[in-house]
Protein backbone atom coordinates (compact mmCIF):
# COMPACT_ATOMS: atom_id res chain seq x y z
CA UNK A 1 0.00 0.00 0.00
CA UNK A 2 1.55 3.34 -1.27
CA UNK A 3 0.28 6.20 1.54
CA UNK A 4 -2.32 8.55 0.54
CA UNK A 5 -3.69 11.42 2.26
CA UNK A 6 -7.46 13.33 3.41
CA UNK A 7 -7.62 17.13 3.24
CA UNK A 8 -10.93 18.08 6.05
CA UNK A 9 -11.86 21.51 7.13
CA UNK A 10 -12.29 21.83 10.86
CA UNK A 11 -10.50 19.53 13.58
CA UNK A 12 -11.89 15.69 12.50
CA UNK A 13 -9.96 13.29 14.73
CA UNK A 14 -9.78 10.20 12.49
CA UNK A 15 -11.16 7.31 15.27
CA UNK A 16 -13.51 9.59 16.97
CA UNK A 17 -17.46 10.42 15.60
CA UNK A 18 -17.43 14.62 16.94
CA UNK A 19 -15.57 16.63 15.09
CA UNK A 20 -15.19 20.65 15.65
CA UNK A 21 -16.51 22.88 12.60
CA UNK A 22 -13.68 25.72 12.92
CA UNK A 23 -12.99 27.26 9.82
CA UNK A 24 -9.50 28.60 11.41
CA UNK A 25 -8.53 25.18 11.38
CA UNK A 26 -8.05 22.15 8.88
CA UNK A 27 -6.82 18.49 9.37
CA UNK A 28 -4.33 16.54 7.36
CA UNK A 29 -4.50 12.72 7.95
CA UNK A 30 -1.92 10.69 6.04
CA UNK A 31 -3.32 7.16 6.24
CA UNK A 32 -0.37 3.86 5.79
CA UNK A 33 -0.07 0.46 6.45
CA UNK A 34 2.27 0.65 9.38
CA UNK A 35 4.34 2.33 11.68
CA UNK A 36 6.98 0.99 10.52
CA UNK A 37 6.40 2.15 6.72
CA UNK A 38 4.95 5.57 7.91
CA UNK A 39 8.09 7.11 9.92
CA UNK A 40 9.84 8.49 6.46
CA UNK A 41 7.16 10.60 5.36
CA UNK A 42 6.22 11.29 8.88
CA UNK A 43 9.86 12.43 9.60
CA UNK A 44 9.75 14.61 6.72
CA UNK A 45 6.56 16.19 7.56
CA UNK A 46 8.25 16.81 11.22
CA UNK A 47 10.93 18.53 9.64
CA UNK A 48 8.85 20.01 7.26
CA UNK A 49 6.63 21.55 10.92
CA UNK A 50 9.29 22.31 12.34
CA UNK A 51 11.32 25.09 10.68
CA UNK A 52 8.85 27.58 11.33
CA UNK A 53 7.38 25.75 14.62
CA UNK A 54 10.99 24.22 16.37
CA UNK A 55 9.67 23.64 19.65
CA UNK A 56 8.28 20.05 20.11
CA UNK A 57 6.94 18.60 22.98
CA UNK A 58 4.94 15.96 24.08
CA UNK A 59 1.84 15.74 25.95
CA UNK A 60 0.63 12.29 27.58
CA UNK A 61 -1.89 11.86 30.38
CA UNK A 62 -2.61 8.56 32.26
CA UNK A 63 -6.16 8.88 31.33
CA UNK A 64 -7.81 7.95 34.53
CA UNK A 65 -7.57 9.06 38.54
CA UNK A 66 -4.82 6.64 40.42
CA UNK A 67 -6.75 4.20 42.84
CA UNK A 68 -5.21 3.44 45.78
CA UNK A 69 -2.93 5.25 48.76
CA UNK A 70 -0.87 8.70 48.35
CA UNK A 71 2.08 6.18 48.20
CA UNK A 72 0.90 4.51 44.81
CA UNK A 73 0.35 8.37 43.43
CA UNK A 74 3.98 9.34 45.00
CA UNK A 75 5.43 6.03 43.05
CA UNK A 76 4.05 6.94 39.64
CA UNK A 77 5.12 10.24 39.80
CA UNK A 78 8.89 9.38 40.94
CA UNK A 79 8.25 6.79 37.80
CA UNK A 80 6.86 9.65 35.38
CA UNK A 81 10.08 12.06 36.62
CA UNK A 82 12.63 9.65 35.26
CA UNK A 83 12.47 10.23 32.16
CA UNK A 84 11.69 14.22 32.46
CA UNK A 85 14.62 16.92 33.08
CA UNK A 86 13.32 19.83 34.85
CA UNK A 87 12.02 22.06 32.71
CA UNK A 88 9.08 19.80 32.01
CA UNK A 89 6.04 19.64 33.83
CA UNK A 90 4.24 16.82 35.38
CA UNK A 91 1.04 17.23 37.99
CA UNK A 92 -2.19 15.88 39.32
CA UNK A 93 -4.85 17.46 38.35
CA UNK A 94 -6.82 17.67 41.61
CA UNK A 95 -10.23 17.92 40.35
CA UNK A 96 -10.10 14.86 37.91
CA UNK A 97 -7.38 13.15 39.95
CA UNK A 98 -5.23 11.99 36.70
CA UNK A 99 -2.14 12.67 36.16
CA UNK A 100 -0.74 14.10 33.46
CA UNK A 101 2.68 16.09 31.43
CA UNK A 102 3.89 18.19 28.96
CA UNK A 103 7.41 17.36 28.12
CA UNK A 104 9.75 19.21 25.84
CA UNK A 105 11.64 16.97 23.47
CA UNK A 106 15.27 16.63 22.91
CA UNK A 107 15.43 13.41 21.01
CA UNK A 108 16.18 14.31 17.34
CA UNK A 109 13.30 13.22 15.02
CA UNK A 110 14.95 11.00 13.05
CA UNK A 111 15.69 9.07 16.19
CA UNK A 112 12.29 9.42 17.72
CA UNK A 113 9.67 6.22 18.14
CA UNK A 114 6.56 6.79 16.81
CA UNK A 115 5.60 3.68 18.64
CA UNK A 116 5.01 5.84 21.99
CA UNK A 117 2.03 8.40 20.54
CA UNK A 118 -0.04 5.73 18.94
CA UNK A 119 -2.45 6.06 22.11
CA UNK A 120 -3.61 9.07 20.18
CA UNK A 121 -6.53 10.29 23.15
CA UNK A 122 -3.61 10.50 25.49
CA UNK A 123 -0.42 10.99 24.13
CA UNK A 124 0.00 13.53 21.28
CA UNK A 125 3.11 16.20 19.76
CA UNK A 126 3.12 20.10 19.63
CA UNK A 127 4.81 22.02 17.31
CA UNK A 128 5.28 25.47 18.82
CA UNK A 129 7.22 28.88 17.88
CA UNK A 130 9.07 30.05 20.62
CA UNK A 131 9.24 30.00 24.63
CA UNK A 132 5.34 30.74 25.44
CA UNK A 133 3.17 29.80 25.92
CA UNK A 134 5.59 27.71 28.61
CA UNK A 135 4.97 24.08 29.37
CA UNK A 136 3.01 24.63 32.99
CA UNK A 137 0.74 27.25 31.16
CA UNK A 138 0.57 24.53 28.23
CA UNK A 139 -0.54 21.88 30.75
CA UNK A 140 -3.19 24.26 32.66
CA UNK A 141 -5.09 24.65 29.15
CA UNK A 142 -5.30 20.97 28.29
CA UNK A 143 -5.79 19.35 31.71
CA UNK A 144 -9.22 19.02 31.64
CA UNK A 145 -8.75 17.16 28.14
CA UNK A 146 -6.65 14.12 30.64
CA UNK A 147 -9.56 11.81 30.22
CA UNK A 148 -8.28 11.56 26.80
CA UNK A 149 -8.21 14.27 23.66
CA UNK A 150 -10.99 14.81 21.71
CA UNK A 151 -11.67 17.36 19.16
CA UNK A 152 -12.67 20.80 21.39
CA UNK A 153 -10.35 19.73 23.53
CA UNK A 154 -7.85 20.50 20.30
CA UNK A 155 -9.87 23.57 19.16
CA UNK A 156 -9.65 25.44 22.99
CA UNK A 157 -5.80 24.44 22.88
CA UNK A 158 -5.16 25.92 19.53
CA UNK A 159 -7.29 28.55 20.12
CA UNK A 160 -4.90 29.48 23.10
CA UNK A 161 -1.66 29.08 21.49
CA UNK A 162 -1.35 31.32 18.34
CA UNK A 163 1.40 29.12 16.79
CA UNK A 164 0.81 25.57 17.15
CA UNK A 165 0.45 22.60 15.20
CA UNK A 166 -0.99 19.64 16.75
CA UNK A 167 0.64 15.57 15.58
CA UNK A 168 -1.33 12.70 16.53
CA UNK A 169 -1.17 9.04 15.25
CA UNK A 170 -3.42 6.37 15.41
CA UNK A 171 -2.80 2.67 14.77
CA UNK A 172 -5.69 0.00 13.91
CA UNK A 173 -4.82 -3.74 12.99
CA UNK A 174 -5.25 -2.61 9.49
CA UNK A 175 -3.53 0.63 8.88
CA UNK A 176 -2.04 3.93 10.62
CA UNK A 177 -3.48 7.61 10.45
CA UNK A 178 -1.24 10.47 10.93
CA UNK A 179 -3.03 13.51 11.49
CA UNK A 180 -1.50 17.14 11.71
CA UNK A 181 -3.99 19.46 12.95
CA UNK A 182 -3.94 23.65 13.12
CA UNK A 183 -4.35 26.80 11.45
CA UNK A 184 -5.07 27.04 7.49
CA UNK A 185 -1.68 28.23 6.58
CA UNK A 186 0.36 25.67 8.79
CA UNK A 187 -2.02 22.98 7.03
CA UNK A 188 -1.27 24.25 3.31
CA UNK A 189 2.18 23.93 3.99
CA UNK A 190 1.75 20.44 4.99
CA UNK A 191 -0.09 19.38 2.34
CA UNK A 192 2.15 21.12 -0.37
CA UNK A 193 4.87 18.83 0.91
CA UNK A 194 2.74 16.26 0.05
CA UNK A 195 2.00 17.24 -2.97
CA UNK A 196 5.64 17.37 -3.68
CA UNK A 197 6.20 14.12 -2.65
CA UNK A 198 3.08 12.95 -5.18
CA UNK A 199 1.16 11.52 -2.54
CA UNK A 200 -2.33 10.98 -3.79
CA UNK A 201 -5.14 13.01 -2.15
CA UNK A 202 -7.86 10.68 -1.35
CA UNK A 203 -11.75 11.16 -0.16
CA UNK A 204 -12.52 9.45 2.82
CA UNK A 205 -15.43 7.12 0.89
CA UNK A 206 -12.31 5.44 -0.57
CA UNK A 207 -9.92 4.78 1.95
CA UNK A 208 -11.45 1.92 3.05
CA UNK A 209 -11.00 -0.10 -0.29
CA UNK A 210 -7.33 1.07 -0.57
CA UNK A 211 -6.52 -0.43 2.16
CA UNK A 212 -8.29 -3.70 1.77
CA UNK A 213 -6.33 -3.77 -1.71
Amino acid sequence: MKPIYLHDAGIKPWEQTTMVSDSRFETITVVHRSVSELFDLWFILAVTISQSLPRILKWRTIGHPIEGSKVQELKIMKKLKLDLSNSDYVEKNTESGVISYVQQLTTPMIEFDLNTITQSRYTVLLFLHGDEPNNNSIWDNIKSSDGGLEAKGMERLLSYCNELVICRLFESGTHVSLQMIGEVDKMDVVRGKLNDLQINKVEEQDVAEIINT
